[in-house]
């Protein structure tokens, strides 16, 4: 993993802007030291970087292949096929773009306008995206098929809110209420049981179709361009998905360092949410030789809230483009 780590700063040196290599150095230390090199996630975040850089030099078939092994590693790239599928058609003219301003009234007869000209799509990069998926699951789900592919299904479909997701904060608070909630130990995490998990969990989703929608339409509109989507989308799948693991950040970090998110109010914001999310883990969990009983030590809730309330006023502010936070460096 440390490798790797080289290999991403190697990689931002070359092709990000200036700073991008030593901010995504700094982010790491900062927000991923206990994890980085004790986790796989730098491999992914590494090959999304690649993907990147490769969809901006116009190398499709490269970044399709990147982001087709970024899969394979970790399940969460395959949210950011859509925005490369996207953005390959605009770049070669085979995408409708609706003319501005776009109403409510007038988006159904953009969308059907731009879904008519399928055929002229370039879909050969896709198939091989999905080929490559199929293969290489397929080679597993003969040896095992209940690992390979019905565990992945049952494991989202079936776990509770983890007691680092931003649902936790809104069952702790409940408890307030008369909703009482206990720590239970199942899918290899620490989570949270109660009575409004599956409600809290239900409208995080919402949440979460509704942001990613918001994100595929303003790349389609030319509001984001690629890097800043797949930075909106993974940001929005952290902050309403049942499970935050520290390692997340890994994943965002060599992305923010490229668009060049070290102003002074990221590093701020940005830091901020690190020095959170190192406090809790993995100071935090020290402190206990039981995992069960952290969430029960002092600090750690407020610093879990504070944290993903941090997450949750930087994801907003990303889409809406609040105090410039949005805007690219590409110098």
């Amino acid at each position: 993993m440390a490798l790797v780590a080289f290999g991403i700063y190697w990689l931002l040196l070359r092709f990000g802007p200036r700073g991008a290599a030593l901010a995504c150095a700094f982010y790491l230390v900062l927000g991923a030291w206990g994890t980085a090199e004790g986790r796989f996630d730098l491999v992914p975040a590494g090959l999304t970087l690649l993907c990147l850089i490769a969809a901006e030099h116009r190398r499709w078939t490269l970044a399709y292949v990147a982001l087709a092994f970024g899969f394979l590693l970790k399940i969460y790239p395959l949210l950011l096929l859509p925005a490369l599928f996207m953005a390959e058609q605009i770049a070669h003219g085979r995408f409708h773009k609706p003319a501005a301003p776009l109403t409510l009234g007038r988006l159904p007869g953009e969308v059907w306008q731009t879904v008519r000209e399928l055929g002229q799509w370039r879909w050969k990069n896709v198939l091989l995206f999905v080929g490559l998926i199929l293969a290489a699951s397929g080679i597993f789900a003969l040896f095992n098929f209940q690992g390979a592919v019905v565990s992945q299904l049952s494991y989202f479909a079936n776990r509770p809110v983890q007691v680092e997701a931003t649902g936790s904060s809104i069952l702790w608070l409940a408890t307030l209420l008369g909703h009482p909630a206990s720590v239970v130990y199942t899918f290899g995490s620490v989570n949270i049981a109660s009575d409004l998990g599956n409600p809290v969990a239900l409208t995080s989703e919402a949440f979460f179709v509704l942001g990613y929608a918001l994100a595929i339409l303003w790349q389609w509109r030319g509001k984001l361009d690629l890097v800043q989507t797949f930075i909106a989308l993974l940001l929005i799948f952290i902050v309403t998905g049942k499970v935050f693991s520290p390692q997340y950040l890994i994943w965002l970090i060599p992305l923010l360092a490229y668009q060049g998110a070290f102003s002074k109010l990221w590093l701020i914001l940005w830091s901020a949410i690190s020095i959170l999310t190192t406090a809790i883990y993995p100071y935090i969990y020290m402190l206990t030789t039981d995992a069960r009983k952290a969430p029960y030590i002092p600090g750690f809730i407020e610093c879990v809230t504070l944290r993903n309330l941090l997450l949750v006023l930087l994801t907003l502010a990303f889409l809406f483009n609040w105090w410039q936070l949005a805007r690219r460096n590409v110098q």
